[in-house]
């Protein structure tokens, strides 16, 4: 995803260079939520109460004890109905969404 003058959500493998919202999950948050609420250009995230409203390539972000959205990650599959989440903040692949250290997360449907 390369920046284009619309889209500031991009990151560049050639220069490796990349947008605050490629790479902080808090930025990327609220640029979902505000794209959403504008109807801008890109994707666009909508926050849903419960898992259950989720599916593959949704995301989750994670709250810390301070109150920051320090961490998110997408769904890549789901077992018993529960969403499984890859990552790279360890680099994980379809592991449980739930963070023992989260104090709240976040249900984020996405789309285009």
């Amino acid at each position: 995803m390369v920046f284009s003058g619309k889209n500031t959500w991009w990151y560049n493998i050639r220069t490796n260079k990349w947008s605050v919202s490629w790479t902080v999950a808090g930025s990327l948050y609220w640029y979902l939520k505000i794209n959403a609420e504008k109807n801008s250009y890109g994707i666009k995230g909508r926050e849903v109460p419960s898992i259950s409203s989720l599916e593959i390539g949704d995301l989750i972000f994670y709250r810390n004890s301070k109150g920051t959205i320090a961490h998110s990650a997408i769904i890549t599959s789901f077992r018993n109905g529960r969403p499984l989440i890859s990552q790279h903040t360890f680099n994980a692949l379809n592991i449980t969404y739930v963070k023992d250290w989260a104090s709240k997360m976040h249900f984020m449907k996405i789309w285009l």
